[in-house]
């Protein structure tokens, strides 16, 4: 018995079912790609050319780690880091397709870990909370210096909501460290040619009767926050802005820049139409996005459901749930739009289509062929064999949904099964269907059960190829074309006689357009088109 298979290319959809994947709050950005940290690997996604993310590989981590929470997924040049409670990752991403797991850190209560230039800040442990300064250096992690301090308690102390004041908060902005006191800001300065940190300057309130409460840098700027001590119904404790430019190790220019009841910012260099941009909750729960001049240039509410799990990083604004993501897709001067984007689960169980069970078939050649409601299948097990308990069979993966099989034994009886496959898994395998080769009274049979018929292709849509099934019950000359929408024709699939029975034909668009195409079939005096859509 021989065999051979064909192959085709599985694009993955967007899709709006949602499935528990256990996704959490880590992802990264690069050129066109984004990195996603689940439980136990990470996904690699790419934009197309519509701008939407879709699946290109997933690797997975070599070592078990406590999965619970992943707190902060980080690149640096060609690397990726990505953290967990009790361990620190580092991969290579010079080929951007193929993350390549180099080194891991273990470490004790890992709280958070922070980008500072080429380096990483390491929080572990509870009040006081130990730093670590780490480099990549030979593809592995070393640590540079550890010290006591950094890393700021959110929810320390009940102090939301007595005070709204946020204690130990620390920001970092290579080379510089910003330590909040309750009554100034503290300025410290990492050396690196001595290896020290040690500190050059103090902020102190702009206004004498507004605290500090919480500060926030990025690369240009380092913003403070002053609150009045006071309640002030119905706004509640109002938190003053202000914007320090920096400028070496000073900071100059200290100008107000908003004011606001309650609200938490979050501010980060963001690639796309602005050069920073600034997330405000709970009650605002608003998108500030700034240009190049720092000035607002869009301004946007969003959800308020779980507002802190928007992020800003290089090239967009992620959004990171338990069952999936969503990705800004698309932004204009009155919106802001985002698309979900969800893993599907385990694949359904293929449905096998030809042949039928206990169907007559000639044995010099039959393409087996099924079908799965489930899109992003990556491959499919075919098994072959001569026994119903497939004890001696062919066992063969292909990403295709038909598979052929020729020279077959003549009066032998053969069953057959598939699976499917995504990233999350095998399906079960499909009920075992059979069919015998043979050619005593299959022509009789042929002609009294098959008609002149021209089937939808399947995948519809598809890319690059497909396959067109026709029938017809009596030898005829047939002619199966391709033409586009204009009626121009594109491919001859078909133009010989063909014998009475079914027949299946790849059609390949591979270097052609986008777009909608008609397949015709002539046979006899029947006559049939269809329609069909090439989306790369």
């Amino acid at each position: 018995m021989k065999q051979k298979a064909i192959l085709t290319l599985v694009l993955l959809y967007l899709s709006t079912t949602i499935y528990p994947q256990s996704f959490f709050r880590s992802v990264a950005d690069i050129d066109s790609f984004a990195y996603v940290t689940m439980d136990s690997k990470i996904l690699v996604l790419k934009r197309d050319l519509s701008n939407n993310l879709v699946f290109k590989n997933s690797v997975p981590f070599l070592s078990n780690h406590k999965p619970d929470k992943y707190n902060s997924s980080i690149i640096i040049n060609n690397y990726l880091i990505a953290t967990s409670l009790d361990s620190v990752v580092l991969f290579s991403i010079l080929d951007r397709d193929t993350p390549v797991e180099l080194f891991r850190l273990w470490a004790d209560s890992l709280n958070l870990v922070e980008k500072f230039g080429n380096y990483l800040l390491l929080f572990t442990g509870y009040q006081p909370t130990k730093s670590t300064l780490i480099k990549i250096e030979n593809d592995s992690l070393k640590t540079v210096k550890s010290f006591v301090g950094g890393y700021h308690f959110w929810w320390g102390a009940g102090s939301f909501l007595s005070t709204y004041d946020y204690a130990n908060n620390y920001a970092y902005s290579f080379p510089h460290f910003y330590k909040k006191l309750s009554d100034s800001v503290e300025i410290y300065k990492y050396n690196e040619g001595i290896n020290e940190i040690n500190k050059i300057g103090k902020i102190l309130p702009i206004n004498d009767f507004e605290k500090i409460n919480l500060i926030v840098a990025n690369a240009t700027n380092v913003f403070v926050y002053q609150y009045r001590p006071r309640y002030e119904p119905p706004f509640g404790f109002i938190s003053t802005e202000y914007k320090y430019t920096k400028f070496g190790d000073s900071l100059i220019n200290p100008a107000h820049f908003g004011s606001f009841s309650c609200a938490i910012p979050a501010i980060e260099f963001w690639g796309i139409n602005a050069q920073f941009g600034r997330i405000k909750y709970p009650e605002q729960a608003v998108i500030n996005l700034y240009n190049v001049n720092n000035n607002l240039q869009y301004n946007y509410n969003i959800s308020q459901e779980f507002p802190s799990n928007y992020l800003m990083i290089k090239n967009s604004i992620y959004r990171i749930g338990q069952n999936g993501f969503w990705y800004l897709h698309d932004i204009n001067a009155n919106n802001l739009t985002f698309v979900e984007f969800v893993l599907l689960a385990i694949p359904q169980t293929p449905l096998l289509i030809y042949p039928i069970n206990n169907q007559q078939v000639y044995p010099d050649t039959v393409t087996l062929q099924w079908h799965t409601s489930s899109p992003n299948i990556t491959s499919y097990t075919v098994n072959v064999s001569k026994d119903s308990l497939f004890t001696n069979m062919i066992d063969t993966t292909i990403a295709d949904t038909t598979f052929t099989l020729v020279d077959l034994e003549l009066d032998q009886k053969y069953y057959w099964r598939v699976r499917a496959k995504n990233i999350l898994g095998w399906s079960n395998y499909s009920n075992s269907e059979s069919f015998t080769a043979t050619t005593t009274g299959i022509k009789e049979e042929i002609k009294n059960k098959i008609n002149f018929l021209l089937n939808q292709n399947y995948p519809n849509p598809f890319n690059p190829s497909t396959i067109i099934s026709y029938s017809i019950p009596q030898n005829s000359f047939v002619t199966l074309k391709v033409y586009d929408v204009l009626g121009n024709e594109v491919s001859t699939l078909v133009n010989e006689t063909k014998s009475a029975g079914r027949y299946d034909v790849r059609f390949d668009a591979s270097g052609l357009s986008n777009g909608v195409y008609f397949y015709t079939i002539k046979a006899d005096n029947f006559n049939s088109t269809k329609k069909m859509i090439f989306m790369k």
